[in-house]
């Protein structure tokens, strides 16, 4: 009627090019990256299901460091515990677990009052003549529970991590008003 008839081979070419289309537009190439849906087999014509996957896959690099790895000469403990040490306040004595410290440590001091009065515990330089106030003495201390926290029974809790620097020799002692010069004390060594 229009003249001549396509040839079996433009058919074939012209049907194939129809056939991608149509794959093309019902989402054959989608990207990775794309969302895809996915409809659930119908239980009855009222319900259909749609289930979306949003997720991207990534892929982690792949590069090596090249810069050279800085050793440690000694080993770092991190989150290591505190160490644990009791102490025990009586008249008029004071008892620690140990007495000797490592210099960086963390140490936990777990310190109770058995005595019948109320005590405080302060460790500082060893007391010497003409040393000044109690307010000096509080300032010059490394670690202070005030007797207002320790009444008879009471035990505190307290965490703290002695300087580095070199060895140090300290007391710890109660400072409450005749206590100290009642033999309230007991010597202490730091190292580092």
């Amino acid at each position: 009627m229009f003249g001549r008839q396509p040839t079996k081979s433009t058919r074939i070419v012209v049907l194939t090019s129809v056939f991608g289309l149509v794959l093309a537009a019902c989402g054959g190439g989608a990207s990775p990256d794309a969302d895809v849906f996915t409809a659930a087999p119908r239980a009855n014509d009222d319900s259909v299901e749609i289930a979306t996957d949003t997720t991207a896959v990534t892929q982690a690099p792949t590069e090596i460091a090249s810069e050279p790895i800085a050793l440690v000469s000694e080993p770092v403990a991190l989150d290591a515990e505190p160490i644990e040490v009791t102490v025990t306040l009586t008249e008029f004595s004071v008892e620690l677990s140990q007495s000797a410290f490592d210099a960086g440590a963390t140490y936990r001091f777990v310190v109770t009052n058995n005595g019948s009065v109320g005590h405080e515990l302060m460790i500082v330089g060893p007391l010497e003549a003409g040393m000044g106030d109690m307010e000096a003495m509080d300032e010059a201390a490394l670690l202070v529970i005030e007797e207002d926290d320790l009444p008879p029974g009471a035990t505190v809790e307290t965490t703290y991590t002695f300087p580095v620097d070199g060895e140090i020799r300290l007391e710890a002692a109660c400072y409450v008003p005749g206590h100290y010069e009642a033999g309230m004390k007991t010597q202490v060594v730091v190292a580092g």
